[in-house]
């Protein structure tokens, strides 16, 4: 790779990776387990995370972009930074965690650009 990132930013995009595209699907499960399930599939579950698996969809283009475009990966972060509390507050969710998820995205994306800065 030609362009380094730096071990503290790699930790930072491995954690968001698991947070944004993998918990909230054992969040449903979770829930799914815990609620009588007999009236309700896991995929109604599921259905309760539709801020947090649209966070994770625009994570998910960002994430490539991270590596082959930063400045772009930072407009995309800064995008899904502020589309979380727009569907937080529309659709709702079980999840309480979002302010620290959009803090952790506005972080992730000054710290992409910052990084992207230092390289000429």
């Amino acid at each position: 790779m030609r362009n380094q990132l730096g071990l503290k930013l790699t930790l930072m995009v491995a954690f968001a990776s698991v947070w944004y595209l993998i918990l909230p699907f054992f969040w449903a499960h979770n829930m799914y387990e815990h609620i009588d399930h007999s009236e309700m599939s896991y995929a109604e579950f599921l259905s309760f995370y539709v801020p947090e698996r649209a966070v994770g969809a625009v994570f998910l283009v960002c994430l490539p972009m991270i590596f082959l475009r930063p400045r772009f990966a930072v407009v995309g972060l800064l995008f899904a930074a502020t589309l979380m509390p727009a569907l937080e507050f529309t659709y709702g969710s079980p999840a309480t965690a979002w302010p620290a998820s959009v803090v952790f995205l506005l972080y992730l994306s000054w710290s992409l650009h910052a990084v992207n800065q230092k390289r000429p």
